[in-house]
């Protein structure tokens, strides 16, 4: 199962992002690679944070379009949290 949040602007980076999650560590990276998101987007700083996917919103669509599931933001930081 892929969850994804909508596009918001983050201010580190330009434009608007969205933060993509797995239960399932190769299936977000195979999910990644069929939408365009290059590994570089991919984040695991060990005790900083869970793997995710920094998501542009160019993707947003097309994650959508293969079945990824959106969900509120709170939701992806509890499960980066392990909460």
């Amino acid at each position: 199962m892929i969850l994804i949040d909508r596009p918001r602007r983050w201010p580190p980076k330009r434009g608007k992002w969205s933060h993509m999650v797995s239960d399932n560590l190769d299936d977000l990276h195979r999910f990644a690679a069929a939408i365009g998101v290059g590994f570089m987007y991919f984040s695991n700083k060990r005790g900083k944070n869970r793997p995710h996917y920094d998501v542009q919103e160019k993707h947003f669509d097309a994650a959508r379009a293969r079945g990824a599931i959106l969900v509120e933001s709170r939701e992806i930081v509890r499960l980066l949290r392990g909460t």
